[in-house]
């Protein structure tokens, strides 16, 4: 039979505040009575926490202390109830404060953590009921059609990043389309994603189907694993004839204007080369100047006379009177600053 519910709270009590390892198995026992055995086998503390009715008073009265408490996988599960058509908790804060203690241990996956960044960033005060279902089943993985057009209605600055998260997390290619199409009537605002999808938009628009994931998570370079941000930059480079590089090269990020010049480089004019020149990352700058080496145009010989001069690093310095004979015999000059116009 089930343990009272006393002894039930007084053993989740002690797990909570002594000692998970010597206590969750004793609340599991306790548990056993009202819940199958097969349900409660590898559940934690936060799991356990939310498969009882007597156990909610843990959740409402200190939740922010108890989710410290929760691991990784209690706080995903903790997700996954809530996200429950019937769940108690649905019309609570419980959820903020679970979005809150995942943010800051980033307990999901760089594109899902899109999702509970808006929940965070927004709160209960500017996220009705239907934003924070849709924005919740995103962080799960179970975004429908439906939660597409609630978000689009969505009155936030999250509303972009919340639709490139889509576009890169869900599998269903309907859903990724719709949220694409959404994004590419918008007046998006952040770099690059407004780029891309007005390049996209004024050139390729035919070939959107296979350009939705690569343009999504080059709009999310910021949070996207390096690895993924090369391969969607790779699944583009059929299209790179139509201003691709220049729309890496504006893009303020140097992950992007790195991949531009190493990848594109040979087949992009001098003129738009040697705008990076004045870039303030030096491994651009380098790359920049071995991509115009042998590059003799008279707007190449200006501009890297006119860098040279300024090059502050000597590394840069060296690397031009390697790759550019206009300089060679400027390898004693001391660089100067910016003379002002």
């Amino acid at each position: 039979s089930a343990a009272p519910t006393t002894t039930t709270q007084l053993a989740a009590a002690l797990a909570i505040d002594e000692s998970q390892e010597q206590f969750v198995p004793v609340l599991r026992k306790f548990l056993a009575g009202d819940i199958p055995k097969a349900e409660l086998e590898g559940k934690g503390l936060g799991s356990l926490l939310f498969s009882s009715s007597s156990l909610r008073r843990f959740l409402q009265d200190d939740a922010s202390n108890v989710l410290k408490k929760f691991s990784d996988k209690d706080l995903r599960d903790a997700m996954e109830e809530i996200a429950k058509p019937d769940s108690p908790y649905r019309s609570t804060s419980l959820l903020f404060s679970i979005a809150a203690e995942v943010h800051v241990r980033a307990a999901l996956s760089p594109y899902r953590m899109v999702f509970v960044q808006a929940l965070v960033d927004n709160g209960p005060g500017n996220t009705e009921a239907g934003i924070r279902d849709a924005l919740l089943r995103a962080a799960i993985g179970k975004t429908t059609l439906y939660d597409v057009q609630q978000i689009a209605r969505w009155r936030s600055v999250s509303v972009d990043s919340v639709l490139l998260g889509v576009c890169v997390s869900v599998e269903d290619p309907q859903i990724a389309s719709e949220a694409f199409d959404i994004l590419a009537s918008r007046d998006v605002q952040t770099e690059p994603a407004r780029s891309l999808l007005l390049w996209l938009r004024s050139r390729y628009w035919d070939y959107r189907a296979q350009a939705v994931r690569p343009i999504a998570i080059l709009g999310l370079v910021e949070v996207a694993p390096r690895e993924d941000v090369q391969k969607a930059f790779e699944a583009l480079l059929p299209y790179s004839k139509g201003g691709l590089f220049s729309v890496m090269a504006n893009s303020g990020n140097t992950l992007l204007q790195m991949e531009a010049v190493e990848r594109l480089g040979a087949i992009t004019s001098s003129g738009e080369l040697v705008g990076l020149l004045d870039s303030d990352d030096k491994d651009i700058r380098m790359a920049i100047v071995q991509a115009l080496a042998g590059r003799n145009e008279l707007v190449v010989l200006r501009a890297v006379l006119r860098a040279y001069k300024h090059e502050q690093d000597e590394d840069v310095r060296k690397a031009f009177r390697e790759s550019h004979w206009v300089t060679r015999d400027r390898k004693s000059e001391m660089p100067q600053r910016e003379e002002k116009e």
